[in-house]
């Protein structure tokens, strides 16, 4: 009795392979190999090829897919607000055929902005240490002004392309806080040092969280209009009133809850 063979799985190019998402590999031994799906046991093709399901094979060549669904989530969490993305615009954003790929690279919105922010802190961080570097070993002595410049310039140097701006936009809501890394914690200790140097010691509990929100939210509003087609001044003058506006404010003279309100003079 003659007996049919199974049928040969058909060698197609890997374009088409991939695309229902899944790849179809040869496994002679038919051994299971955690992570996969196999084919039916009642399919012609059981104890042939195994169809893979690993997300590996959901994703175009990885570093670049990474990239690339950073880059989509980056203007989306800008534009649209992190609350109002969903996994799903961000995948199609970054031409990617379902959310598998951003949930294997990132596991969740969340991790995704995590990524997002330490790759750009990561390049502040270095710019600061740098331009420390570069200010101690010229042997002057710091000062508030300096020590700004300092803080604040590497950010401004973010307005230079869409990534940069983007990302501004995005630290002006809010969402993310971490540990400061080395250099910029270094800044900011000196600063307080400059101030209690000063006499100007922390006045009330709210002054940094003011200066913060001074500090990103210009930037946010700098890199909205610099997308636009007609930003406010030039850079170099905001940069300039920037850093007068914090120093004013980490200048400010501290009040009592219970002081009355200062007359108006008029």
């Amino acid at each position: 009795m003659c007996t049919s063979k199974p049928p040969e799985p058909s060698r197609r190019k890997l374009p088409e392979q991939l695309r229902d998402g899944l790849a179809e590999i040869s496994n002679p031994s038919n051994k299971r190999e955690p992570g996969w799906r196999y084919a039916d046991a009642n399919s012609p093709r059981h104890g042939q090829p195994i169809v893979a399901t690993r997300l590996q094979t959901l994703t175009r060549r990885g570093p670049d897919t990474r990239q690339r669904i950073l880059r989509a989530a980056e203007h989306l969490f800008a534009d649209e607000g992190f609350g109002r993305v969903t996994l799903r615009q961000i995948a199609r954003a970054s031409q990617q055929r379902n959310v598998a790929a951003v949930q294997y690279h990132f596991g969740s919105k969340d991790g995704l902005l995590t990524a997002i922010v330490d790759q750009h802190r990561a390049e502040l961080d270095e710019d600061r240490r740098a331009m420390l570097a570069e200010f101690d070993a010229s042997g002057q002595s710091t000062g508030l002004s300096q020590l700004l410049s300092i803080l604040v310039a590497p950010l401004c140097k973010k307005l230079d392309n869409s990534s940069g701006r983007a990302y501004l936009r995005i630290q002006a809501e809010g969402l993310h806080d971490e540990a400061m890394r080395p250099a910029t914690r270094n800044v900011v200790t000196r600063i307080s040092h400059e101030l209690r140097g000063t006499g100007q010691a922390k006045q009330t509990p709210y002054v940094d969280r003011f200066v913060t929100l001074l500090l990103f939210h210009a930037l946010a509003d700098r890199a909205r209009q610099e997308e636009g087609s007609t930003p406010t001044g030039d850079r170099t003058a905001f940069l300039a009133a920037l850093k007068q506006s914090l120093i004013a404010l980490l200048h400010a003279e501290p009040t009592s809850p219970d002081s009355p309100p200062a007359k108006s003079g008029r």
